[in-house]
């Protein structure tokens, strides 16, 4: 994960109108933020390509050594899971990240749309735009103190050329000292689920992490080398220190993704 900081350094290696001293990591206190309107940036071109398959979940140690993957559980196994838990947003979640069933998914929108974990998981379905940036901002008004949501929102205002609400969304996640992705509420959650389900401790375990989901991840660096590209952009327009702010986010960010403790 400490490759979403570094990438930051491979796009900012231009040489700048003047020499500049190194920047300590930012504060949230650090009155230090990028211009606006930023500059026009050069937008790297997506790779395109075949993407990689999505881990299913092992839940037999034996086949997890052998490489091979079990099949997702059966709605029919995690029934009294569901009723012992009452039909949750957590256990909903869980359910439907070990059976597929879109409408457990479902379920958990219409019951609890101002869940932030039920809105980030909703983020990464197969949704139209207008659907993502809907739950995008059900994430960032039902969990205000998170930075995640506000970073998940610079990725798209960049993807869409949106670059001064880019900013701003990062600017607001600068300010903020909560980062949470949700992720080991999530492992728990399945790990209650699969034992629920018949499966012994160890395999409950093991299908709870190989069967965790971070989709984020692949956003978040993303979101990285947009950093470096509008330092950059700020550099050719003669603004550096908006292009040292610039850095300094993606710096932050990075040292986020790479310290597991920093999320609470």
């Amino acid at each position: 994960m400490a490759a979403a900081g570094l990438i930051i350094f491979k796009y900012s290696r231009q040489p700048a109108p003047a020499p500049v001293e190194p920047v300590a990591l930012l504060s949230s206190k650090t009155n230090l933020t990028p211009r606006l309107p930023a500059p026009r940036m050069l937008v790297t071109a997506p790779v395109t390509g075949s993407q990689p398959e999505e881990l299913q979940p092992t839940n037999i140690v034996a086949l997890l050594r052998a490489g091979k993957e079990l099949p997702k559980l059966n709605l029919s196994q995690l029934q009294t899971y569901l009723d012992a838990n009452h039909r949750s947003a957590a256990s909903l979640l869980a359910a439907f990240r070990a059976t597929g069933d879109a409408s457990l998914l479902q379920e958990a929108r219409e019951k609890f749309p101002n869940d932030p974990r039920v809105a980030f998981v909703a983020i990464y379905q197969n949704g139209s735009p207008e659907e993502r940036r809907q739950w995008i901002d059900n994430l960032k008004q039902s969990a205000p103190d998170n930075a995640l949501g506000d970073y998940v929102s610079a990725f798209d205002h960049f993807k869409s050329g949106q670059t001064d609400q880019a900013v701003q969304d990062l600017v607001a996640a600068s300010g903020k000292s909560k980062w949470q992705d949700y992720s080991m509420d999530s492992m728990q959650n399945a790990e209650e689920a699969y034992r629920a389900a018949g499966y012994s401790e160890a395999e409950a375990k093991a299908a709870a992490v190989m069967g965790q989901p971070l989709p984020q991840l692949a956003e978040l660096k993303g979101l990285g080398r947009n950093l470096g590209e509008l330092a950059n952009s700020y550099r050719q327009a003669g603004d550096e220190a908006s292009a040292q702010a610039a850095l300094q986010m993606g710096l932050n960010l990075g040292q986020r993704l790479e310290d597991p403790s920093a999320q609470g």
